[in-house]
């Protein structure tokens, strides 16, 4: 009987035993699907990803990254974001891409998302400004103007690189006539006729066309500011005497034009006074100047033509290219990153005047001509310079020749001559036909190791080339000819020659 009274207990037991682990089983179950407080998504594609059912918010001062997981806030603006990996502030994340303009607020000078997510300073020419207003569009970087295309008015003062509107112009064709206020639509013909249209609001005289013919006599610029602007155009005046003549304290500049023509024998241009600017300008035949200040930008005189200087005047060659001789009594010259490509000497300076030289390459294939011969007052420099003589002879011609006052440093001597160069120069690389040449730190070698390609002109300094590193160091002349740091890196001594390595 005992026996059977306890088999009924003993399946009640069984019964709550079950029934509480099967609720045990239930509460853990109902554990396991309870979200986890750091866990985190704001979009469909992410929740799926880290195995939410729904966007789910972080707690209140967190912020969701990209990974689910909910983290304290890095940034309240894009200034908080030092990495460059990840510059821009979207969501209080440092982040490496923008997904709209409001993603780039506290990005000093790029306010605006480009497509490929990077914050930029322009994405079209209205968010630019008048002295840089074309928006760039590789980099979308605001920039100067280079063609007239590129402006609404369709008037680019290349010089400036500025937009000019139509009704600051002048506009002049050959076969224009000189009747009205030379409108686009009807262009005056001469510009003694042009200069009496322009005012302090219309300074701009315009070249429509690729000739123009000034007739018989010259053309005197008046005593004003002028800028001449052209079509690649050439001016030429079949007469003998100068095209042009600048005998006042007027300034005038001139773009995108040719002065002269070598089809005739007449002169470009006589300077005595005022200042005169040539940007994108080819001089093809001679310039004489009496005085007066002279600008040569991204131009070239070609021709094997001179410019002549003296009593006085001012010349700035920079970022240009000649063929030319310059013949200077009494002026001061500054020659700055140019080539020079010629059979003749490029410079001969004398007199009073202080002759600056630097970051030029100077290229000739003629045997007998002296390159250089400077005789300026104390202060001139020749420096950074490439001479190089391709013609292949054992030759007598002197690439350099200055007085003791010249300060003559960090040269390339590659003239293939057995001339000792009058100058006393320091840091300078000679090539083994003139040989080594007295002086601190000059260096002596064998030109054909000098540069990346000297038969083809490519005076870049070869990778093992001996005037890496061995220029004079702690001197003012910071850029190269192409206008990279000098020296590179920082710190140590500059290249010899016009070109600094990289």
């Amino acid at each position: 009987m005992g026996v059977g009274h306890t088999q009924p207990f003993s399946r009640a037991a069984d019964n709550v035993g079950m029934r509480m682990l099967l609720l045990l089983i239930c509460v853990g179950a109902a554990a396991c699907t309870k979200t986890n407080p750091n866990s985190c998504c704001t979009t469909a594609e992410q929740c799926s990803a880290v195995g939410l059912k729904d966007v789910t918010a972080c707690n209140s001062g967190n912020v969701c990254d990209p990974y689910g997981a909910c983290v304290k806030p890095q940034c309240s603006a894009s200034t908080d974001c030092t990495s460059p990996d990840a510059p821009i502030c979207l969501g209080g994340l440092c982040v490496a891409k923008c997904t709209a303009d409001t993603d780039c607020n506290g990005r000093p000078g790029t306010p605006y998302c480009a497509a490929d997510g990077q914050c930029v300073a322009c994405l079209e020419d209205s968010e630019c400004t008048a002295d840089k207003p074309v928006c760039d569009s590789g980099d979308h970087a605001c920039r100067g103007c280079v063609a007239d295309a590129e402006c609404a008015s369709g008037i680019c003062l290349e010089a400036p690189g500025t937009c000019t509107d139509s009704s600051a112009v002048v506009f002049l064709r050959a076969d224009g006539s000189d009747a009205g206020t030379c409108t686009a639509d009807a262009p005056c013909a001469t510009f003694n006729y042009a200069f009496t249209q322009l005012s302090s609001q219309r300074d701009v005289i315009h070249l429509i066309g690729t000739e123009f013919n000034v007739g018989d006599n010259t053309v005197s610029l008046p005593n004003r500011s002028v800028y001449i602007d052209g079509e690649r155009t050439e001016i030429r005046r079949q007469m003998a005497g100068p095209v042009f003549t600048q005998a006042s304290n007027g300034s005038t500049i001139f773009s995108r034009v040719t002065l002269g023509s070598e089809s005739y024998t007449n002169d470009a241009f006589a300077q005595s006074r005022g200042e005169l600017e040539l940007y994108e300008v080819t001089v093809p035949v001679r310039f004489t100047m009496t005085g007066g200040t002279l600008e040569l930008a991204r131009s070239a005189i070609t021709g094997r033509h001179s410019l002549s200087c003296t009593t006085g005047g001012t010349i700035n060659m920079h970022d240009s290219t000649g063929d030319c001789f310059f013949l200077t009594t009494d002026c001061n010259v500054t020659l700055e990153r140019n080539r020079f490509e010629t059979t003749s000497k490029v410079l001969a300076g004398q007199g009073s005047g202080v002759l600056t030289v630097e970051n030029n390459v100077i290229v000739s294939t003629d045997y007998f001509t002296d390159a250089m011969s400077l005789g300026g007052l104390p202060g001139s420099k020749v420096r950074f310079n490439t001479f190089v003589n391709l013609s292949g002879v054992d030759m007598g011609a002197v690439s350099l020749s200055c007085n003791s006052n010249t300060d003559a440093t960090s040269n390339v001597i590659a003239w293939h001559s057995s001339s000792t160069p009058s100058c006393a120069m320091r840091y300078s690389l000679f090539d083994s036909v003139v040989g080594l040449q007295p002086g601190t730190g000059n260096q002596v070698g064998d030109a054909a190791t000098f540069f990346v390609d000297i038969e083809n002109g490519d005076f870049r300094l070869a990778p093992n080339s001996p005037a890496k590193g061995k220029g004079e160091p702690n001197l003012d002349v910071m850029t190269d000819i192409e206008g990279n740091p000098r020296p590179n890196p920082g710190g140590g001594a500059p290249d010899v020659g016009a070109y600094e390595s990289p």
